[in-house]
């Protein structure tokens, strides 16, 4: 789980006016740009959040919010940001050729022939590429959906 001080950093980077209060907005813009979220999404998101109904989550919102949201929530939630990040080209999936730069970047020196034994056992609907369900499978041994 995320310490307060995370919590807060993230907080502080999405109040993109320094309001010290996240507006439908800024809630809107990081969520759709940055983790592929629906406009429906954060409506509901942003809806459930503001227990105040002022039009703003203040930091205290954000906060109960996250305290109460399970542990499992929150890794698959990093596990999605993940995945995007391994995304280089923005298809929703990771090929071979991405999934190789994945482990350059991190100074792995896999041949192409580990690639590809990797992608076959992540890979179990057999399209030649991995995406985001098949990677929560793997991780959490459960579909995301």
């Amino acid at each position: 789980m995320a310490t307060k001080e995370q919590m807060e950093e993230w907080f502080k980077a999405v109040d993109t006016d320094g309001s010290g209060s996240l507006a439908y907005s800024e809630l809107s813009d990081f969520l759709v740009d940055n983790r592929g979220y629906t406009a429906a999404q954060v409506e509901k998101i942003f809806d459930s959040t503001d227990r105040d109904q002022d039009g703003t989550i203040s930091f205290q919102e954000y906060l109960d919010l996250m305290l109460s949201v399970p542990q499992e929530v929150q890794s698959e939630s990093a596990l999605r940001k993940v995945c995007k990040s391994f995304d280089k080209n923005g298809d929703g999936t990771i090929d071979k050729t991405e999934l190789k730069a994945v482990f350059d970047e991190l100074s792995r020196d896999l041949s192409m022939s580990d690639v590809e034994r990797i992608m076959k056992m992540t890979d179990t609907d057999g399209d030649g590429v991995i995406d985001y369900n098949e990677l929560c499978m793997k991780v959490f041994g459960q579909s995301c959906d």
